[in-house]
């Protein structure tokens, strides 16, 4: 239209259809006169740049913005607007209208850009196919019950960070070597192969944090040498630099969170039906990363013939009450075996008992709280004393 001057965006639109459309064609495409669309063509038309600098309304908060807010920020860049936003309705509301919140948080994002301190830079990595394997521990806030048992868990987790592939167990104790070394290896078997490379955060399972001599444990050094792994770890404190664990540790447990909602109950009969169903949902998430794993499977180091130690050894003495103590907790055994010296494995979820070197009797692991002690008893390793005295029970296991 004569007199109207042609906009930034007319201008804009105009050379985007031009590269594609005759000239005529694209200048009604931008709403302009033919002879506009030519001088654009010759570079003769300018885009528009006398755009006002002034105000046109009154600042909202002049009266506290360089008296109060900056001194603030100077002090602290750190602080979040909605921080100061209560500080100013509290200590300043003579000065500061609540609804002027928004321009607050935009000033506030403005000063913080131009003048704020530096921030930390995350520098993305690409990780190659076959080289690096992370694993960790993570705890579990779930109302997951057994035969309506509060069941108290974390998970083991590893995971290819190049293909995606993950694997994850269920942890009845701490971030112990057992349950470290039981995890990797039924992630090795689960995976058919060893990464070059296992990183973990500061496990004191595997790491003397507290020595700056020899940084690996004995036991983990035996692990790594077993499998042909180089051990490594992230800075002390940093936990975002193991951030290709940390992220899905929050996917997994949602996903099963979500997995529990739609079974509609988070009781379960026995351990090992709650170990299959997370399996079941790592297994899902896996299948949609198959054809990136059949790729880093291709890279990984071949499993050893025989798997590696993921126990510690004990001996015990079975006491006159047909019961043993390790760690703090008390487990009944058949009373044949009173007055025996047994070989004892413990795993992270269970014991193995050895009379010399003949297999005796597999217990289920039992975690005592921390300055406390437990007990698990099976009825029918002393029934037939408990027969002839039905009130005996009573004071042996008070």
């Amino acid at each position: 239209m004569p007199g109207t001057r042609i906009t930034d965006q007319q201008v804009t639109i105009y050379m985007r259809h031009r590269t594609r459309n005759s000239q005529i064609v694209a200048a009604a495409k931008a709403g302009i006169s033919e002879r506009s669309a030519r001088r654009i063509d010759k570079q003769e038309e300018k885009p528009m740049s006398d755009r006002r600098q002034w105000r046109t309304r009154e600042d909202p908060l002049e009266a506290i913005w360089d008296s109060i807010v900056v001194p603030l920020l100077q002090v602290d860049d750190t602080l979040k607007p909605v921080g100061i936003f209560d500080y100013l309705c509290e200590s300043h509301a003579d000065k500061f209208n609540p609804s002027s919140r928004r321009t607050l948080e935009r000033r506030i994002q403005k000063w913080v850009a131009l003048n704020g301190s530096s921030k930390d830079v995350v520098f993305l990595q690409t990780h190659k196919y076959g080289v690096l394997g992370i694993a960790d521990f993570t705890h579990v806030k779930s109302r997951v019950t057994i035969a309506s048992e509060p069941l108290k868990h974390m998970y083991f987790h590893y995971r290819l960070p190049a293909s995606g592939w993950a694997y994850a167990q269920v942890i009845y104790g701490g971030e112990s070597f057992a349950a470290l070394s039981d995890g990797l290896q039924n992630a090795f078997k689960a995976a058919g192969g060893v990464p070059k490379e296992i990183r973990t955060d500061s496990l004191s399972a595997a790491y003397r944090n507290y020595s700056d001599e020899d940084d690996f444990t004995e036991r983990f050094t035996e692990l790594s040498a077993h499998y042909g792994f180089k051990g490594t770890r992230n800075n002390l404190g940093v936990a975002h630099e193991n951030g290709a664990i940390e992220s899905p540790h929050g996917h997994l447990k949602s996903q099963v969170e979500q997995a529990l909602k739609i079974r509609g109950s988070c009781d379960f009969k026995t351990r090992e039906d709650y170990e299959q169903f997370v399996a079941g949902i790592v297994a899902r998430r896996n299948r949609r990363v198959s054809d990136k794993y059949l790729i880093e499977q291709r890279q990984l180091l071949p499993l050893p013939p025989v798997s590696s130690v993921n126990y510690t050894e004990h001996y015990v003495t079975v006491s006159r009450a047909s019961t043993i103590v390790l760690r703090r907790v008390t487990y009944s055994v058949p009373s044949r075996l009173i007055g025996s010296r047994l070989f004892v494995r413990l795993y992270d979820n269970k014991l193995e008992l050895f009379y010399g070197s003949d297999f005796v009797l597999k217990l289920e692991r039992v975690y005592a709280p921390k300055g406390a002690r437990a007990r698990s008893i099976n009825y029918i390793h002393l029934i037939d004393s408990l027969a002839k005295k039905p009130l005996a029970f009573r004071c042996v296991f008070r």
